[in-house]
This record gives C-alpha cells, sequence and structure tokens, in this order.
C-alpha cells in the first residue's frame, strides 16, 4: 500500500491485524510548505505536523520524486535517512501532451496555476510592467482560480494593475478544462513557475512535453525537472529582476528557443514517461514485499 506523507492518511493502517507492507510518498510535509510560504504554525499545524511524522516513523518504506525532497524532510525529520527508500519521478502521458500547430504570435508568457502568494503570483505582479515596458505587444495569460490577498483584493486586480495602462489588454485571464491545457502550451512561447516552494510540479512536466520551455525558481524539484539553458532557465525565488531579466532573454532569442523546444520535449520523454517510470516504482515495490517474506 502506497499513501501520501501529507494529511497522515496511513496512521489507519497501523491498526490492521494482518496489515500490508506500506510505502510512504514523499510530496512534501505540512511542515515544509508552511515554512517556505510564511505561514506561522497554529497548534493544529503542529499536530498536523505530529501525526505526519507518526505516519512517516511507521512506514516500511519510503519514496519521493525527487532528491531535493528528500534533503528538505530530512532537515525536519532525521529518522528518514534510516528508513529504505528511493527516489522515483513522477511520470506523464507524454503522447497526451504532443506538440501542436505552431506558436503563438506576437509571443505568450503563460501562467497555469492558482493565482495565490504561495504560487510565487506576487512575483509576476512585479515582472509585468518590466517586461510590458520592454516588449509591448508580449501577452501574459493567466490559466486558473483567482484567489484574494491579506487585503482581500483579487490578484487578477493587482496583475491588472500592476500592467502599464496602455498595456493592460496584453494581459488575458482564462478558466479552462484540463483538456484544454495541451493546446494553450502549445501556443505559447514560454511558461513560467515563479513558487517559492513546489515539490513535483506538473505543469512544469506538461510545459516541456509540448516543447515549451520553462522559466522557473530554483527550488524544490524544479532543478530537477528543468534543466537550466538546455530546456529552460532557473532564476532565485523571489528575484523579481532576475525572473524579468530571463524572460527577456528568451524573447530576445528564438534560436534559443527553438533549441529549448527540442531538448525539452525529449528529456521529458527520456526521463518522465511512464515507460520509464513505471518499471522503476514496481521494482521498488517488489522489493519492499520480497523483505517481508
Amino acid at each position: 500500500m502506497e499513501a501520501a506523507e501529507y494529511g497522515a492518511d496511513s496512521l489507519f493502517v497501523k491498526v490492521f491485524p494482518r496489515r500490508p507492507r506500506l510505502v510512504v510518498r514523499l510530496h512534501s510535509p505540512s511542515v515544509l510548505l508552511n515554512r517556505f510560504t510564511g505561514v506561522i504554525p497554529t497548534w493544529q499545524h503542529r499536530l498536523a505536523y505530529l501525526r505526519e511524522r507518526l505516519a512517516i516513523a511507521g512506514a516500511d518504506a519510503l519514496s519521493a520524486p525527487a532528491r531535493a525532497i528528500v534533503d528538505e524532510a530530512c532537515s525536519w525529520l532525521p529518522i528518514i535517512r534510516t528508513k529504505r527508500l528511493c527516489v522515483v519521478p513522477n511520470g506523464i502521458t507524454a503522447s497526451d501532451w504532443d506538440e501542436g500547430p505552431g506558436r503563438a504570435e506576437p509571443p505568450e508568457v503563460l501562467y497555469v496555476g492558482r493565482l495565490e502568494r504561495r504560487k510565487g503570483i506576487d512575483l509576476v505582479e512585479r515582472v509585468i510592467p518590466t517586461v510590458l515596458n520592454e516588449f509591448p505587444n508580449v501577452t501574459f495569460r493567466f490559466v486558473g482560480d483567482d484567489r484574494f490577498d491579506e487585503h482581500q483584493v483579487s490578484w487578477r486586480t493587482r496583475l491588472t494593475r500592476a500592467a502599464p495602462e496602455q498595456a493592460r489588454s496584453r494581459l488575458a485571464f482564462d478558466h479552462v478544462p484540463r483538456e484544454h491545457l495541451p493546446s494553450l502550451y502549445q501556443r505559447a512561447t514560454l511558461s513560467i513557475i515563479p513558487s517559492p516552494w513546489e515539490n513535483f510540479p506538473y505543469v512544469a512536466l506538461e510545459a516541456m512535453a509540448t516543447g515549451c520551455p520553462v522559466i522557473a525558481t530554483n527550488v524544490g524539484a524544479l532543478p530537477e525537472i528543468v534543466t537550466h539553458g538546455r530546456t529552460g532557465l532557473l532564476v532565485p525565488p523571489g528575484d523579481h529582476e532576475a525572473f524579468s531579466r530571463a524572460i527577456a532573454t528568451l524573447l530576445r532569442s528564438p534560436r534559443q528557443l527553438d533549441s529549448m523546444r527540442v531538448e525539452a520535449r525529449r528529456w521529458i520523454r527520456e526521463k518522465f514517461s511512464w515507460e520509464r517510470v513505471l518499471p522503476l516504482m514496481v521494482g521498488f515495490y517488489r522489493a519492499v514485499c520480497d523483505e517481508a517474506s
């Protein structure tokens, strides 16, 4: 049986009289999510941390989609290093994201995800005026649910206000069914992931599977997904100037973009396709089960 550490759903397995072998998969413990997004823990948070500690401690083995997640989790719970552990990335059906008819012209910068601070939308707010002042024909397209800041102002409103008045029409906000996402990635010139922390974001895999280069913060599993300079660019978290420069660099470099598109599609199919990932995961499960016999 496999369960995520987040939420500690596997705790009930301990009461089984003949419980199955249990693998707990490290996605992102609550303590890490709260630490990286600036949440001040309440007693409810601390109770969740304890439950997740117990769930991890009670596992027969652990898995994780990226080495970075293991390293961060170990800083919180060193017992993880004593467990049988395997790093196997999450997989993707790459054929669902095959390259489409062509890219948008003029260029389009795509953001997919909730409009909220924990996803780094405040960084994008500071990037927009810099990029649109230099590239007034670029469209910023946002696909995802809107959220409110701590003053109950929607992020859509804040993003619109951040744009130069004459360029506000270059901001587009969409909410589309998941099956329409491939066509949006296929149109985009590049995709952005500005989060202060990410465990293993599928938006990076999906963008790159269509050949859309990614500009992302250098956090969590993102450096294990995005190869800097080959399939996209990585920048320090929270650095809006570096993020703006990265966008400008690719918008000025059509040949580099073309090269990254080819490399991104190849890398995803080589590293993250189910044809590669599934045998690794099944082999790990078998080894864990064999230990019990």
